[in-house]
């Protein structure tokens, strides 16, 4: 077929059109180019046909006027190349335009590309936009027009997806999908029982595009732009870890539970029911920082093995009296210890704590020196009885006369009777004043007696006594041989 210009360079005019009478436009073929040049009125078109239909089977069809491209109650298009641009519209009708076949690109740089209703087919694909060659693929044409529009047959892709093992697809026939037309359908792979998906960047591969939704899922989505093969990424085996708890020794105060954590995972309650153990499965990442919480009385050890942590429990001992005065206590000590009698706030190497006062309680804590552990707080205080002796009339046997007392202590906790030793109870009877002897005691102190309260025992010398004569006898004289 041949080639056709018609171009009108008048005002109020067309490149083709139909003056009047029902006529019906139609182009079978050839390259056609219709303009009308002036750009002042509206009724300036490149092809024209007011009143009546235009159609377009085949060819190269050029049409560009100030009113539109093409003018016309219906435009019907089944094939050929269509090309239609004016200042209002690309192509102007009173009713609708329909696209069977062909391709066509329409503009109107103030209104729309194409006026009245849009009929497309199927195989067609619709492009609009507001700036000149759209690439953006438009459904909603029905009711959405956009200056610049183009529409041609639509191209047809295919998916092909690899890899995802350890994994399944959903649907399973989508991992291999052919003469798609816009978007491929969705493909979901979840990652099979005991595995996951590392973390990894978006994929894609001319347009279609692996997104890695969270642990267990991958979407494949998106709208191909060429044939596009894409491999997703396998799923990777999960991991485990698992806590153990050990009691170095049979101890009657074992706590009923305890919290053990495992890092960036969660916290996990451990007891008699799980035997003090508890394995956390389908870990993303390889995780044994556990952490676990040490009861009061107790130090704890871990160690790691594998994907094992075990902690060891040892119980602190409970300090214990040894020793105890009027103002000290000496504790039991134990090796490489610190102690503490304010129940952790100061801590002393030593373990005799001097300057207390009887009568007040003390809270008693211990623990291997260094940590943060700590025994259980034992309190207790002094518990003292003061025992004194007194001598009257003399001395002691030491040759002193002074007040003698003794103090015997105990700790409050300790189930202990005090009494008196013999070096306890001073020797006395020996030195009396002038003018008394050895006397006795008020209460004679023994070592047998318990003593459970203050107590004064006191030793008096007794005084001494002289003869008394009243009268003397008067002597008579005596003869020998007298008889009376």
């Amino acid at each position: 077929m041949g080639k056709l210009i018609a171009t009108y360079n008048e005002d109020d005019g067309y490149g083709i059109g139909n003056g009047g009478g029902n006529r019906i436009i139609t182009i079978n073929g050839g390259d056609i180019q219709a303009t009308a040049l002036t750009n002042t009125y509206y009724t300036d078109t490149g092809i024209y046909n007011g009143d009546n239909p235009v159609i377009i089977n085949g060819g190269k069809v050029t049409a560009s006027g100030y009113d539109g491209g093409i003018y016309a109650t219906d435009v019907t298009i089944n094939g050929g190349e269509v090309t239609a641009s004016g200042n209002n519209y690309g192509i102007n009708v009173a009713n609708g335009v329909t696209i069977n076949g062909g391709e066509v690109i329409a503009s109107g740089t103030t209104s729309s590309a194409i006026s009245g209703t849009l009929t497309v087919a199927d195989g067609l694909t619709v492009f609009g936009d507001f700036s000149a060659d759209p690439t953006t693929v438009r459904t909603d044409y029905a009711t959405n027009r956009w200056k610049y529009m183009t529409v041609k047959a639509a191209e047809l892709y295919s998916v092909t997806l690899t890899g995802g093992a350890n994994a399944t697809p959903d649907p399973a026939e989508g991992v291999s999908q052919t003469d798609i037309y816009g978007d491929m359908a969705t493909v979901v792979y979840t990652a099979n029982p005991g595995y996951y998906f590392e973390e990894f960047a978006d994929i894609t591969v001319n347009g279609i595009t692996a997104t890695r939704t969270d642990a267990q899922t991958v979407t494949v989505s998106g709208t191909p732009t060429n044939d596009a093969k894409l491999t997703v990424p396998d799923a990777t085996a999960t991991f485990s870890s698992t806590v153990n708890v050990v009691w170095s020794e049979t101890v009657v105060n074992i706590p009923e539970e305890l919290t053990a954590t495992l890092a960036g995972v969660d916290s996990y309650t451990l007891n008699a029911e799980n035997s003090w153990s508890n394995t956390v499965t389908g870990l993303t990442q390889a995780n044994n920082n556990w952490s676990i919480e040490c009861p009061v009385g107790y130090s704890v050890s871990s160690s790691t093995e594998g994907a094992e942590t075990t902690f060891t429990f040892t119980a602190i001992p409970m300090p214990r009296p040894e020793s105890v005065t009027a103002d000290s206590i000496t504790l039991v000590e134990v090796t490489g210890y610190e102690y503490s009698k304010d129940n952790g706030e100061t801590w002393q190497d030593s373990p005799t704590f001097t300057g207390l006062a009887p009568g007040t309680d003390y809270q008693f804590v211990q623990r291997p020196k260094g940590t943060t552990f700590k025994s259980q707080t034992n309190e207790f205080g002094i518990l003292a009885f003061y025992v004194k002796f007194i001598v009257v009339n003399g001395k002691w046997d030491d040759g002193t006369d002074a007040e003698k007392t003794v103090v015997l202590a105990r700790a409050t906790d300790m189930d202990l009777a005090l009494g008196l030793k013999s070096s306890d109870i001073p020797a006395v009877g020996s030195k009396p004043d002038n003018g008394y002897k050895a006397g006795s005691w008020d209460t004679v102190p023994t070592t047998e007696a318990v003593v459970s309260a203050d107590k004064t025992f006191t030793y008096t010398y007794a005084e001494k006594t002289t003869p008394t004569i009243t009268a003397v006898p008067t002597a008579s004289a005596i003869t020998y041989g007298q008889k009376f």
